[in-house]
């Protein structure tokens, strides 16, 4: 049984420098009928009280995109957009003391949520809910993992998860790993709250990755679950036109 006590949070705030978009934010394309992040949300729905949306650029176009589920939504502009784990700070620090309302807190892409099936949400909040457990998140593993990006998971000789390194400060042994971090996560409501703001600024980029939050949790002696799913069920984003016309094909 899920409980429903659960917030989820969507990063769309990104400018989508790649797609070329002038007046319109990435996930307010649609597929079919509706918008990538109008799909997002209705799976959240399906397990969550309430979502955040994170905006920035073309935020009035996500906004419209959304507009028939406002009642269970809340918008917050990300002015200075600076990673992953900053979007989430600028969500979490929205609500302030509601933070508490929640057990678990879902946070995913606003271009990618809509690829997923229902259940894997579901199955998300089942593993976190675990003991110990403080993140439980989506991963997959490709052939051709580094063609998209991602981090990279490290896990020890037990098998358990350690850590997420990004793409851009692996090591050329973390490189060869073909697990990769699908950027959809469920946090313990409370750990979250309380080591968002342990994040640092990476040293390569000057952003904040959520990603090391699974260090940082490891560090306090919790554990991470990874949800190893196949990848034609996981999000790979919509970074490129190509992205979208291969998204079109697969899900129209």
């Amino acid at each position: 049984m899920i409980n429903k006590n659960t917030l989820g949070i969507i990063m769309a705030a990104g400018e989508g420098k790649r797609m070329g978009l002038a007046d319109i934010n990435k996930t307010a394309l649609k597929i079919g009928e509706k918008s990538l992040v109008a799909l997002g949300v209705e799976k959240l729905l399906d397990v969550c009280s309430q979502i955040v949306i994170v905006v920035g650029k073309n935020k009035d176009s996500v906004i419209a995109a959304t507009s028939d589920y406002e009642e269970k939504l809340t918008y917050v502009e990300q002015e200075n957009r600076l990673g992953t784990a900053h979007a989430t700070n600028v969500a979490v620090k929205s609500l302030g003391a509601k933070m508490h309302d929640f057990t678990d807190v879902i946070v995913g892409g606003g271009d990618h949520m809509y690829a997923y099936r229902p259940s894997s949400f579901r199955d998300l909040v089942l593993a976190r809910s675990e003991k110990n457990i403080a993140i439980s998140m989506v991963t997959t593993i490709s052939e051709n993992i580094s063609a998209f990006g991602w981090g990279r998971i490290i896990r020890d000789s037990s098998g358990n998860v350690t850590e997420i390194v990004e793409q851009k400060n692996c090591t050329p042994k973390q490189l060869l790993i073909k697990e990769g971090n699908a950027t959809l996560y469920d946090f313990d409501s409370q750990f979250l709250v309380d080591n968002i703001d342990n994040v640092k600024k990476n040293s390569l980029t000057g952003e904040y990755y959520l990603t090391d939050l699974v260090a940082i949790a490891v560090s306090l002696e919790k554990r991470v679950k990874a949800l190893v799913l196949p990848f034609d069920e996981v999000g790979s984003g919509v970074n490129s036109q190509i992205d979208y016309e291969n998204a079109l094909k697969k899900y129209s």
